[in-house]
């Protein structure tokens, strides 16, 4: 996908956190044969900005000439150095053509935490880096600029056109602007493309599933290897104002250790091993989302982070590095 700096200079304007947000449905194409009777129902949007659950997106894509835009205050805790990472992000959506939505984020501020004393040790369950952040050698980093994503999500299926169910390919790329000397990206651009497929029950709930990879760019400090993402939700009552969002999702790499070429050493003097292990990364949300009938949506929920390990008798301060909860606000 071709990117242009016009394009780009877009998607970084969008990032006032006030949204509305169109329907998720499209409306059924004129055709010979009778359709089914014309619906309608709520939907919201992911932290990258197509139409979807909460971070599961669903099949479905704005009408054409539609758009959404919003935003998100997310959070993640990551295995090795118990890092957090808390990010806030202006998202952006438009129905480009029919059956076909062009969507992006803009992560206005991200804040990393390495919550390890010391930073780095020789245990490499914990003491090395995260694949994410392979050069972050500082306690907190403060409040910076993040990553931009542009993506596209293509409706092969709906529901609407009498389908069981509604079928989408989505794809998205991350353009690296977040500053990788200071540890907050990669500096890569990194590649995802996924299937996703979502159908609502008896208008009652809706639910979703999704499956694909990330094709993540070579590191020179790190190897980061490539990912398979997944995720399932649901979200009901599917046509109520008020509904209740559950999800799990993740990624699992394709290899379970890595190993450093370049050495990094922390601030405070301590030395990343140069062989470490990579977890599979595994968020459960529950979160409640309210919105008004003119598409304005406010909504709180707390994300479960896994795999989980106790600080005790790895880090020098366990009271500071055992949190692997986090909370998320979208509007």
């Amino acid at each position: 996908m071709r990117i242009s700096l016009r394009a780009t200079g877009l998607y970084a304007a969008i990032c006032l956190l006030v949204s509305t947000v169109g329907s998720a449905q499209n409306a059924p194409a004129p055709s010979a044969t009778p359709e089914p009777e014309a619906t309608t129902r709520p939907s919201t949007i992911t932290t990258v900005g197509d139409t979807g659950l909460w971070f599961v997106p669903t099949a479905d894509v704005l009408p054409r000439h539609k758009w959404s835009v919003g935003g998100f205050r997310s959070g993640f805790t990551f295995k090795q150095g118990f890092t957090s990472v808390n990010e806030l992000n202006g998202t952006v959506a438009f129905g480009a053509f029919q059956y076909m939505e062009v969507f992006g984020a803009v992560t206005v501020v991200r804040s990393l935490n390495r919550n390890l004393r010391p930073l780095f040790t020789a245990d490499q369950s914990v003491g090395g880096s995260d694949v994410n952040f392979p050069q972050l050698n500082m306690g907190w980093t403060g409040n910076n600029f993040g990553d931009i994503y542009v993506g596209l999500k293509s409706q092969v299926l709906t529901e609407e056109r009498g389908r069981p169910f509604s079928l989408a390919i989505r794809e998205f790329v991350k353009i690296p602007t977040a500053d990788s000397d200071t540890g907050i990206g990669t500096g890569k651009v990194d590649t995802s493309v996924q299937g996703v497929i979502s159908k609502e029950v008896n208008k009652v709930v809706v639910v979703s599933g999704y499956g694909g990879v990330r094709i993540r760019a070579k590191s020179a400090a790190l190897e980061i290897p490539n990912t398979a993402s997944w995720g399932f939700g649901a979200g009901f009552p599917s046509r109520s104002r008020l509904r209740v969002t559950t999800e799990v999702n993740g990624e699992i790499p394709f290899s379970s250790t890595s190993t450093r070429s370049i050495p990094l050493t922390g601030d405070e003097g301590s030395r990343a091993p140069l062989s470490q292990n990579v977890w599979s990364f595994t968020a459960a949300t529950a979160g409640l989302t309210y919105q008004w009938a003119n598409g304005l949506f406010v909504g709180g929920g707390v994300g479960f982070d896994f795999p989980r390990m106790s600080a005790n008798g790895v880090s020098l301060d366990p009271g500071l590095a055992s949190n692997f909860v986090n909370y998320e606000i979208r509007f």
